[in-house]
């Protein structure tokens, strides 16, 4: 029986593409389910082939990565670090220094005054090193002074809430009664 609908409408219709890239003699052959041509075929390998590249790369970096922390801490277990260890020291006596209080700090600087003067020392490069120190410690007051008083408007605001022995009113509510959303 003659369909006098065209074939291609009929196929269209059904869900099927023409693609002129198949390689077949016969017509029918060419109409293949949409997503399913040469083309979508290669732009799906084409995805692939790009994830499989970005995780060659990432599987490149984390092994190159894993492989100098394990070298690192191959080395690290050989002895210390005399950088570190001094750095460390140092910060230390710097935390001391900056923490100290005010009498103990200036009676420390006058004992190596006193130590410069006594073996003949210019003392000018002795004052000069200290002003890293002397500013770090007008930092940690300044701070401290800041923190003295936000701690001080805190506690006002907080004193009379928590040394207020009365307890609020409850509120009544009067389960009975008609809303008026109520019906």
């Amino acid at each position: 029986m003659f369909n006098p609908i065209p074939f291609s409408v009929r196929m269209r219709a059904a869900g099927f593409v023409f693609d002129k890239h198949v390689r077949s003699m016969n017509v029918y052959d060419k109409w293949v389910p949409k997503g399913t041509t040469v083309a979508d075929r290669k732009a799906k390998a084409a995805k692939v082939d790009q994830t499989i590249d970005i995780l060659a790369r990432f599987v490149s970096k984390w092994s190159l990565s894993r492989r100098s922390r394990h070298r690192e801490s191959r080395w690290s277990h050989r002895g210390p670090n005399w950088g570190d260890l001094m750095w460390e020291a140092e910060q230390a006596e710097t935390n001391k220094l900056v923490t100290m209080d005010e009498h103990t700090y200036s009676a420390l600087r006058r004992a190596q005054i006193a130590e410069y003067k006594a073996v003949g020392r210019d003392i000018l490069p002795l004052i000069r090193s200290w002003s890293h120190i002397n500013s770090l410690r007008d930092e940690f007051a300044r701070k401290t002074t800041l923190n003295a008083v936000q701690l001080a408007q805190v506690w006002a605001e907080v004193a009379p809430k928590v040394h207020n022995k009365q307890r609020p009113a409850q509120v009544r509510r009067n389960r009975f009664a008609m809303d008026s959303d109520s019906e």
